[in-house]
């Protein structure tokens, strides 16, 4: 062992010398062990902050395999500080929380620590070069930071010093296909890629595909120089072999800051290799076997710090293909295989396995690995995409809890951050408590990152003296909180406000940590109150998704992703509506007291900003850091009175007469069109717009104009036609044995597009405006009864009027409420319903499916008879499987989705609770369209037994 001295102020260096007596600040280290190496120096520049002259630091290790990466402190509360670690990073971790206690100022005490979560990750979708994008490389960010991926000096090196620091042990490097940029291989010589490319400025579209085919110019599904020159611009000049060093280098430092490296695929994608020696992207292609299979063992020979393969059994794949060719055996005959001839060549070597729960399941794919020699993982995108939301997401315990615990495969959780991209985020409150709930019973850890931008570098700061910055410095306190408390979740407050003044001398810590943290929940807020959960559905510092701005009808009422996340107790603005118009009581946290929290929230930080901002001095990062907050605070507020508007418009849909409603909705999106213009003149002041690869431009002025005609929509929602029931021959009072004429008026200023008439939410045949009985069967000598007759007018400009009365005829006194009636038999018992087979309820304007995904789904005209088309109610599964054939059957009174692959067991994805009693059940369909199970007493009524909800 060589040992070293760091002596302070003189920083005099040492070897193979026991410590001398009274001398300066001193440290010991094994010199030869870059972990401890990197340690002395953060220890040697703290005390140097600190001004200690005096202290003598001792950094060991002693192994200890059943503890890894713990570490001891041990001081005699005067002059001596020793820091014994189990094993190099945890020799390095104390080093550096030693660093920490003397920068902050805070006690250095006897301590012992073991890692809380064992494997704390990064994940990062890596732009190699546009010929071998990632997920997605179609947004300014991405392309902008191609360049900066080949850059040691200046990304690589201080972003992976900075991992260390924040305790990260993992990164995960995510791309579709990456070996033409990072590997070279005798057997397909023609695949390997010299120098690196981008897409020229300019070209990028929100429409563009995830892959950038839309910018291959011959059509050949690839992009080259040759062809695509107009598209390409070479940023960097360099072979395959100084690839290779560059990339052994980054792998190698990576490993001297304890960082392990995994590889993450998407299949079935050969961008770069596509054409070339016969390659193709299809999984039944012997070549793309082979190509694949040793580009992976020669990328794990050439990068020994490479520690893990991870795979997803999609995008690109064919699921239906069953027996040798399939994706599972795909993915085992490739890198699984790649990874046991490895371990064959190097027995030692470990290369843990990672099998995303993505468009498969653990069955079939621990079928194809029954033979793999090495860890055998799966992963699971534990909120989707917005990690920012419920602090414990209930996805994991409904979705795939019984399946991991079945096959006995530990779970890594996969937390994506595909909302905050520009805005400066910080609560150590909400992380501590979002880690300490994880399932840590059944996980190795996590890795955490997006899947639509690069953190490397910043690219759209104004500000001359910000611009530029890595993503982990301009973001650090959001990095260092999941990396730290990953490691310690009971890092408090006191710590945290320790941390802010050491970075912003002069600040009030407490005030800044308290408005950081209260702006920090407006986000997790909206996610949790109305969920929509892939990266293409929502950025909410934007409020965009895919298609562009995000009008209260694409955000609160959209056909299927209008609901609150899973089990979070907040009521749905669409089920608030429907209770306020209907005056009913509300269950849950309704959308008021949402919006109430989320102003709040605002309040708190605006409160605290002038004070701040005074003791701000000119530190152009606090600066930068406070306007965050206050574009925070008013993006806050502006979803506040967002979600009032569209509450209140609810209740105005399902009540159009009580106009009162959408007068208070405009109210309400008038003040947030306020707060948005407030945000878009601090968002523009400090960012330049971009465009965001999986949704659209963020640009919050050009949105601005979008924000203020939606007021104006709605207000001409409230300018609905006027409905009129004329000239009811014999009144709201009919004989027994009468026909039933009802005529209609309908009349708006922008003239009438149409009138529909429905009786007990039937509708009627006729196509003029007055209804009989020779128009239509349902009116012709109806029984005795009350009735419900509802007219809805649509004028051209698509708004709708709606008018409802109720008649009666005859002795109406034993009339049933008619939205329970069962209007027609869907299924009798042992009857199915199979993929894609769709059944049309014409009267009711709806039809009931099972998609291709083996949901049962029912579509239809919103049960008032007012808008399009939209989901009335799908099916809750129990497994999210992609592939079938499915099918849907009523047997013993419980309807069941299969999944019915053929020569395997049915797999139940679906499935209504358990019945007592035996008799003949049917699946219905009520007018209200409501499903119901049911059976017929022996006194003849119907017994239901099970009811779709809403």
């Amino acid at each position: 062992m060589k040992t070293s001295f760091i002596y302070l102020p003189s920083l005099l260096f040492a070897i193979g010398c026991s410590l001398p007596e009274n001398l300066p600040a001193a440290i010991r280290y094994d010199a030869t062990n870059p972990k401890l190496v990197f340690a002395a120096q953060e220890v040697a520049a703290a005390l140097k902050e600190a001004g200690n002259d005096h202290l003598q630091v001792t950094l060991s290790i002693k192994p200890d395999e059943s503890s890894p990466e713990a570490f001891e402190l041990r001081t005699d509360g005067q002059t001596h500080v020793e820091v014994i670690g189990s094993d190099g990073n945890g020799a390095m971790y104390g080093g550096l929380e030693l660093a920490d206690r003397l920068k902050l100022s805070l006690p250095i005490e006897n301590v012992e620590r073991v890692p809380f979560v064992k494997k704390r990750g990064i994940k990062f979708n890596i732009p190699w070069d546009a010929r071998t994008p990632s997920y997605d490389d179609t947004g300014d960010n991405a392309q902008k930071n191609i360049e900066t991926i080949w850059d040691f000096e200046g990304f690589w090196k201080p972003y992976l010093d900075d991992l260390a620091r924040y305790r990260y042990n993992v990164l995960s490097l995510w791309s579709t296909h990456p070996y033409p940029s990072i590997i070279k291989l005798d057997d397909y010589p023609e695949v390997a890629l010299d120098d690196v490319y981008r897409i020229k400025g300019g070209l990028l579209k929100p429409e563009y595909k995830n892959k950038l085919q839309n910018l291959d110019q011959n059509g050949d599904g690839y992009l080259t120089p040759e062809h695509e020159a107009n598209v390409l611009e070479r940023v960097k000049i360099i072979s395959m072999d100084e690839k290779i060093e560059h990339w052994k280098k980054v792998f190698d430092y990576a490993g001297d800051r304890g960082i392990e490296i995994y590889l993450f695929h998407w299949n079935v994608f050969t961008f770069g290799a596509t054409d070339k020696h016969g390659i193709t992207e299809d999984q039944t292609n012997d070549i793309t076997i082979d190509y694949l299979r040793k580009s992976v063992r020669q990328t794990l020979l050439t990068y020994p710090n490479i520690k893990g393969i991870g795979v997803t059994a999609g995008e690109n794949a064919d699921n239906q293909i069953k027996g040798k060719y399939s994706i599972e055996n795909f993915l085992f005959n490739t890198y699984g295989r790649a990874i046991m001839d490895v371990k064959e060549q190097q027995p030692d070597r470990k290369v843990r396995f990672i099998f995303r729960r993505h468009m498969t399941g653990l069955d079939p794919i621990t079928e194809a690995f029954s033979d793999f020699t090495d860890d055998f993982d799966t992963s699971f995108k534990y909120a989707i995409g917005h990690m920012y939301g419920m602090r414990q997401p209930k996805l994991f315990d409904i979705q795939f809890r019984r399946e991991v615990e079945e096959f006995k495969v530990p779970c890594w959780l996969n937390l994506r951050n595909d909302d905050l991209f520009v805005m400066r985020w910080g609560s150590p409150d909400y992380v501590s408590d979002y880690i300490r709930k994880m399932p840590l019973d059944v996980m190795p850890g996590f890795y955490m990152g997006s899947d639509g931008y690069v953190w490397a570098r910043e690219t759209i700061a104004k500000n001359p003296k910000m611009a530029g910055r890595l993503e982990i410095d301009k973001h650090w306190y959001r990095f260092r909180q999941w990396g730290q408390l990953a490691y310690n979740p009971d890092l408090g407050k006191t710590y945290w406000v320790a941390v802010l003044k050491q970075r912003f001398p002069g600040v009030d810590g407490g005030l800044l940590y308290d408005a950081w943290a209260a702006v920090s929940e407006v986000v997790p807020q909206m996610n949790s109150a109305v969920y929509k959960p892939n990266d293409a559905m929502i950025a909410p510092e934007g409020c965009i998704d895919n298609r562009g701005f995000m009008t209260v009808d694409k955000y609160f009422f959209d056909s299927e992703w209008n609901a609150p996340m899973p089990r979070s107790g907040i009521q749905s603005v669409m089920d608030w509506g429907k209770a306020e118009a209907a005056g009913k009581e509300h269950e849950g946290s309704t959308p008021m007291q949402v919006a109430d929290k989320l102003d709040g929230y605002a309040a708190a930080a605006q409160d605290a900003l002038p004070a701040l901002r005074k003791q701000a001095d000119g530190n152009p990062e606090l600066e930068e850091t406070l306007n965050d907050i206050e574009a925070m605070a008013y993006l806050g507020r502006y979803y506040a009175d967002k979600m009032r508007g569209a509450a209140k418009l609810a209740a105005f849909r399902e009540d159009i007469e009580q106009k009162h409603f959408n007068d208070e909705a405009v109210v309400h999106l008038e003040e947030a069109s306020k707060h948005w213009k407030a945000y878009a003149g601090i968002a523009s002041d400090q960012y330049n717009p971009q465009l965001m690869a999986r949704t659209h431009y963020m640009d919050w002025n050009a949105i601005l104009k979008e924000v203020e005609k939606e007021v104006e929509t709605v207000r001409r929602e409230g300018d609905y036609p006027e409905v009129q029931f004329l000239g009811l021959k014999g009144g709201p009072q009919f004989a027994e044995g009468a026909d039933l004429e009802i005529q209609v008026k309908a009349t708006d200023g922008d003239g009438i597009k149409q009138v529909k008439l429905y009786l007990n939410g039937l509708l009627l045949k006729g196509d003029s405006n007055v209804w009989n009985g020779s128009t239509d069967e349902l009116l012709k000598s109806p029984k005795a009864g009350k009735y419900e007759l509802v007219a809805v007018a649509e004028d051209k400009n698509g708004i709708f009027g709606r008018k409802a009365i109720q008649v009666a005829v005859g002795d109406a006194s034993a009339s049933k409420d008619w939205k329970d009636e069962v209007y027609q038999i869907i299924l009798n018992e042992g009857e199915r319903i199979a993929s894609n087979d769709k059944i049309v309820f014409q009267r009711l304007e709806c039809d009931l499916k099972v998609n291709d995904d083996g949901r049962l789904v029912l579509h239809g005209v919103n049960r008032g008879g007012v808008g399009p088309w939209v989901l009335l109610w799908k099916a809750v599964m129990h497994r999210d499987r992609t592939t079938g054939p499915y099918y849907a059957v009523l047997e013993q009174g419980r309807l069941t989705t299969y999944r019915a692959e053929p020569g395997k067991s049915e797999v139940i994805i679906f499935q209504t609770p358990e019945v007592s009693g035996t008799g003949s059940y049917k699946l219905g369909i009520t007018k209200s369209k409501k499903l119901v199970i049911f059976r017929l007493a022996v006194s003849g009524d119907m017994e239901v037994v099970w009811k779709s909800e809403e």
